[in-house]
């Protein structure tokens, strides 16, 4: 790699890393703050565009769709239903693996009543080292969809044995 590659490589690192720490920076900000110019700013973004590292995409504020409330849940797993294949709701087949019930409780789950509409499911993650098997980001119009989808969802996926839950209070990641 040539003295100008490398130095572009470099470019492109700082100022992926500025994306991911401020992902709605402008091509001004991100020059000023990486001390590169716009035009180089653009010519890394082309680059990290074409090569799929860095994403256009629109966001939209889950508070504007009316998910004010923001919680984390611990889900645990019995492995012995997920081998059966049967770890969502009855009558739901095809669960049978963490990475299939994480996926279910992302994409399936909330679309089934009563909680269409009142839940967005932002992410869920498989954890190492940590006495829960899942966890979910999960945000909620009020206190009475989470517990709907608590006690009525999650607790009733034959695969989930217990799950704790909590409410995020704070983030970094929001506007406050």
């Amino acid at each position: 790699m040539s003295e100008r590659e490398e130095k572009h490589a470099a470019d492109m690192r700082a100022v992926a890393h500025y994306i991911h720490r401020n992902p709605g920076a402008n091509q001004e900000t991100i020059a000023r703050e990486t001390e590169l110019t716009v035009n180089q700013v653009k010519h890394c973004l082309d680059d990290l565009k074409r090569s799929e590292y860095v994403r256009h995409e629109y966001s939209v504020d889950p508070k504007y769709l009316g998910y004010e409330l923001r919680y984390r849940v611990d889900i645990f797993v019995a492995p012995s239903k997920l081998r059966k294949g049967t770890g969502g709701l009855p009558g739901d087949e095809g669960v049978g693996s963490q990475k299939q019930l994480a996926n279910y409780i992302l994409r399936k789950l909330p679309d089934k009543q009563p909680f269409k509409g009142k839940i967005l499911v932002e992410d869920v993650q498989i954890l190492l080292g940590h006495p829960a098997d899942l966890c979910a980001t999960v945000r909620a119009s009020d206190t009475h969809a989470m517990l709907e989808f608590v006690t009525e969802g999650l607790r009733m996926c034959s695969a989930v044995y217990q799950t704790a839950s909590c409410l995020e209070a704070w983030s970094c990641k929001g506007k406050d």
